[in-house]
């Protein structure tokens, strides 16, 4: 019994250590570099924008240069969207993975447990019974 549950509990440990674990290890820093870059990259695009807007302006009137940037923005806006939830579904998937994997070694630790468990008590029923009663007023008695 002993040796599943240190399995599992090895099993555990190491699909959260590893680098296979879906879960976030970004710390406040990180994210305020990350905060940091994204204002220059979305400030650099808007420049960039502007660049292409006054490109295009010197050949076409002004509207048609502003319908060729904005449908270049949104191109590139809807690219994005399409990139973050593609991203968010890859994570979603792995957490929803490492989940069913957790849930599968708990069901086989407890149904190992069980089996372990269910000789004593077919072999000695009434001293299995009168130890859950004890065990049962014990628990009561410092808890409740």
């Amino acid at each position: 019994m002993k040796g599943v549950l240190g399995i599992a509990e090895q099993v555990f440990l190491t699909k959260l250590v590893t680098s296979e674990t879906p879960v976030s290890e970004n710390k406040k820093i990180g994210m305020n570099f990350i905060f940091i870059t994204g204002f220059f990259v979305a400030l650099a695009f808007l420049i960039l924008l502007y660049a292409a807007y006054l490109y295009i302006e010197r050949t076409y009137n002004q509207e048609i240069a502003l319908v060729f940037v904005g449908g270049a923005a949104l191109t590139i806006a809807g690219l994005n969207a399409l990139v973050g939830y593609s991203y968010y579904r890859y994570k979603r998937n792995q957490v929803l993975k490492l989940k069913q994997d957790l849930i599968d070694i708990m069901e086989d630790a407890l149904e190992y447990i069980d089996d372990e468990l269910a000789q004593p008590v077919k072999d000695y029923p009434k001293a299995s019974i009168a130890i859950s009663a004890i065990a049962g007023f014990m628990s009561g008695e410092r808890f409740l």
